[in-house]
């Protein structure tokens, strides 16, 4: 497999927080540790939510379940909007 060709110090966008931040990897996703502490613990309490409707669903395959789901993605994508902005 090839190699990435990557510059040190490419100006990258933070996952979790947004920040504008200097990356010292071309794998590099957050800013610091803490942020990807956070958006670890933020996608663990997030599965633990949609566990359950994803499983009564697949159990039922009917359509009330699956827009449950639906309405707590439109969460988390409305959190992370504001989490890009600085909003959180």
């Amino acid at each position: 497999m090839p190699r990435l060709k990557f510059k040190r110090g490419l100006p990258k966008r933070c996952e979790n927080c947004g920040a504008r931040y200097t990356a010292d990897r071309v794998t590099s996703r957050f800013c610091s540790k803490p942020c990807r502490v956070a958006w670890g613990q933020r996608a663990a309490i997030r599965g633990a939510r949609a566990y359950p409707l994803l499983l009564e669903w697949r159990r039922r395959r009917n359509g009330g379940k699956l827009a449950d789901v639906c309405i707590l993605v439109d969460l988390w994508l409305a959190d992370e909007k504001r989490r890009s902005r600085g909003e959180e």
